[in-house]
């Protein structure tokens, strides 16, 4: 992980608005307009036919986060609004006061300050309370997290749990204040697809945490932050019970990330296009921070430089077999 890490180059404000400024009977258009421009269009429905309160955005790392505190109302994405622009995000809802319902897939949620929800804004779906509240709204593009239609289907609008629960609130909170780092965004992904509204999903028992850990390996591993730290903040866990877990396979959790990026290099330098690679090329596509290093994890993992690993009539090494590097 690098000593100093700096914020993403597209973290800024989108705008904000207070219903103040606009005569009551404009507020509720406005404040419609307000978030289709921050968030996606939504129909807004108020039972005093107005809305009052602020809203305001950031985009930061890809990511679009939205404050709000308001009045009783409910956005609403009816089955038009779904098919058109928006569509293809997934949104958190994290309510900071009060209460706030999420309805979708015909499930309906009411979440209490710190709980969170995920919906689909490519579906139908609404958000919002009966009386004042105030809600963070995270907007997250659909082919960021790693998530499939038929589960997102299934944890839509239910309260989500797990052990990394605490640290996607904390990182969304202070997104909303200071926004993202590359590394923090990743980890917040990463930890958001580890939540499930079944507890015992999310009970880390050593194999399933050993899996999880093995997926979130081979998903991140051209990422230079890729490090046990990093494994064991997304899955919510501490470095000792992320160790334990992979105890019985009788390779740290450091060595198992290497011989992954390892292993990933060996593809590629067999590959049908190994000539076109330079070796640069190979060792930041595996997450090494320079070509020296992984030159020589490499030469010691599998017997022969990359160069000349890669330039052997038919690829590959006969002198030593693949995977049979230290497992330290």
């Amino acid at each position: 992980m690098a000593a100093t890490e700096h914020a993403a180059p597209d973290r800024h404000r989108l705008g904000r608005f207070d219903a103040a400024s606009v005569p009551s009977a404009e507020r509720r258009r406005v404040w419609s307009d307000a978030t289709a421009r921050f968030l996606v269009p939504l129909e807004i429905r108020s039972p005093s036919r107005s809305v009052d309160g602020t809203i305001g955005a950031r985009r930061t790392a890809g990511i679009t986060l939205c404050e709000l505190s308001a009045t009783a109302h409910l956005a609403v994405r009816t089955p038009a609004l779904a098919g058109g622009a928006g569509a293809g995000h997934v949104k958190v809802a994290l309510p900071v006061r009060g209460r706030t319902a999420v309805t979708q897939n015909g499930r309906r949620v009411v979440l209490c300050p710190g709980q969170l929800a995920v919906y689909d804004t490519s579906r139908p779906y609404s958000v919002g309370s009966d009386a004042p509240f105030g809600l963070l709204v995270t907007l997250i593009p659909r082919d960021a997290l790693e998530l499939d239609d038929g589960r997102l289907e299934r944890i839509a609008a239910r309260a989500l749990h797990g052990p990394a629960l605490a640290g996607v609130r904390d990182t969304l909170l202070g997104a909303a204040a200071a926004g993202l780092t590359e590394r923090a965004r990743d980890l917040l992904l990463d930890q958001l697809v580890t939540l499930d509204p079944d507890r015992r999903v999310t009970e880390p028992g050593r194999d399933r945490l050993r899996a999880a850990a093995t997926e979130l390996i081979h998903r991140r591993i051209d990422s230079t932050a890729l490090d046990p730290e990093y494994l064991a903040e997304a899955l919510g866990v501490s470095r000792r019970t992320l160790y334990l877990a992979f105890a019985p396979e009788g390779r740290s959790v450091a060595a198992t990330i290497r011989h992954a990026r390892l292993e990933r290099a060996r593809g590629l330098l067999t590959g049908p296009d190994r000539h076109d690679l330079q070796i640069a090329e190979v060792a930041a596509a595996c997450g090494f921070s320079g070509a020296a290093h992984f030159s020589r994890l490499f030469r010691a993992e599998f017997g022969a430089p990359p160069s000349g690993f890669r330039d052997r009539p038919g690829g590959g090494c006969t002198d030593r077999q693949a995977g049979s590097g230290d497992r330290s």
